[in-house]
């Protein structure tokens, strides 16, 4: 919504992207982001919406799943809704035979996983072993895993101590030409006691994992199915705990897995877009971890049919962030409440333009007019593309006749224990011939064990 007059209220309904800029409490949640979602749904576009103490979502789910919507909710609070496996994505790269990318999309996930303990460190060198060891496995497994199994708990249950001597023969039977080969190698060539440090770091790597049973259930499968935002209405909640930030890779993970899963999709369609417009809505987006190629993103986005909303409380958190600030700030129209950041009300006054008075050329908007904008009247700068600068009314979401609204808790639903693998048992499947490993064909080996177990069922049974 970017302006109301005598019941109307007037909506972008353009392919631009949006940048909305306000301090703390400047009502960026009631003024445009609820709003929004209320009238991207009356035209039953998807919408995936990163927020932040869920309070979206509980003001939001009832009306959606009452216009037919689809509603995904990754609780990251509570952990007891929907669920999503991040490295399931990474496995049907494997398999649709795009290798190379599969082998990047690792690399991209060891980086969210080790962020937090490359921070805290010093020697990057633990981290650097870690992560090539870690690697190594998650390459490996992608050649004897099935997509069921391929989860961060196998992950972490192949790494744990126990199985290293099951990993040690793992290690043996791959083909010396592999990727996973030499990671492995790499790692494991090294004297005993380094070779213990940097299993200890990736045991710190995986810490967050290894002692949250709830956190690793939810990410160890998929209880939606994710190509389904771009082809029917789709509401994906995902509910950031707001007062720490060591989940913030993974949501970083998930936004720039889901975009290019979808630019993907359009890619392939006829007309090389979505067939339903896809919102992101990306609240408090200053405080998610960087997004890797975040501005090719946005800028591939509006011709796919997507489009960004993000929320920060100053432009700097953008250019703090990203190298490529310049281009994500240009991709996007912006809407001004508030901020006590001088670069920031600087870059807006400028980009507001000038206008002559008397003999002196002065600013459209100054820093102070900027400072002055009314919370109270709702007052907000627009500075769409292509059009004038003006200065608008925006309501908050309660004044609102049309949206009614029935507060509901986020849904609890069954999240089943996963089961770790036995990987002793793994190696002797194997070493039967049972699990395929590295292109080794076992459908022959299968038949012939099938039919041998069949021909002795069919004695014992005469």
């Amino acid at each position: 919504p970017l302006y109301r007059k005598e019941g109307y209220t007037y909506v972008d309904i353009s392919e631009d992207h949006y940048a909305v800029i306000g301090s703390t409490s400047a009502k960026k949640s009631r003024n445009i982001a609820m709003p929004s979602i209320e009238t991207i749904a009356r035209g039953m576009e998807s919408m995936i919406i990163t927020d932040s103490k869920g309070e979206l979502a509980k003001r939001h789910i009832s009306g959606l799943e009452a216009r037919g919507y689809n509603v995904v909710v990754l609780d990251f609070k509570g952990m007891s809704a929907d669920t999503w496996n991040p490295m399931e994505y990474i496995y049907k790269l494997y398999t649709a035979g795009k290798k190379d990318k599969a082998l990047e999309k690792i690399e991209d996930f060891v980086d969210v996983l080790s962020a937090p303990s490359r921070k805290c460190t010093k020697d990057v060198y633990w981290n650097l072993m870690s992560e090539m060891f870690l690697k190594g496995c998650l390459d490996m497994m992608l050649h004897c895993c099935s997509e069921d199994e391929y989860n961060i708990k196998n992950l972490i249950s192949l790494v744990n101590r126990k199985n290293e001597k099951v990993l040690e023969k793992l290690h043996c039977w791959i083909p010396e030409n592999e990727t996973a080969f030499e990671s492995l190698f790499n790692v494991r060539s090294t004297p005993k006691k380094t070779y213990s440090c940097i299993i200890s770091t990736v045991n710190t790597i995986l810490k967050m994992f290894m002692i949250n049973n709830k956190l690793c259930n939810m990410l160890s499968k998929n209880s939606f199915d994710i190509n389904k935002i771009g082809d029917e209405p789709t509401a994906v909640f995902i509910v950031v705990p707001d007062n720490k930030e060591t989940l913030n890779g993974v949501i970083s993970l998930f936004v720039s897995q889901i975009s290019e899963m979808l630019i993907e999709k359009a890619d392939k369609s006829k007309y090389g877009r979505l067939e339903r417009r896809v919102n992101w809505i990306l609240d408090e987006f200053g405080n998610i971890a960087t997004i890797n190629g975040f501005s090719s993103m946005i800028t591939a986005a509006r011709s796919r049919n997507m489009r960004f909303f993000i929320f920060v409380q100053s432009l700097e958190q953008i250019e703090n962030k990203y190298e490529d600030a310049k281009t994500i700030i240009a991709n996007c129209s912006k809407i001004f409440l508030h901020s006590n950041e001088y670069s920031t009300l600087d870059q807006i006054s400028k980009l507001c333009g000038t206008r002559i008075i008397g003999n002196r050329e002065c600013p459209l908007m100054s820093v102070r007019d900027l400072q002055q904008l009314s919370k109270e009247k709702g007052e907000a700068l627009i500075l769409k593309n292509r059009c004038k600068p003006f200065v608008t009314r925006l309501w908050d979401i309660d004044d609102y006749s049309i949206f009614t609204f029935k507060f509901q808790d986020i849904p609890v639903k069954e999240i089943r224990n996963t089961k770790a693998l036995n990987w002793k048992h793994v190696a002797d499947e194997m070493e039967a011939g049972w699990r395929p490993f590295y292109g080794r064909d076992i459908s022959k080996i299968k038949e012939k064990k099938e039919e041998e177990f069949n021909a002795l069922f069919n004695d014992i049974f005469e």
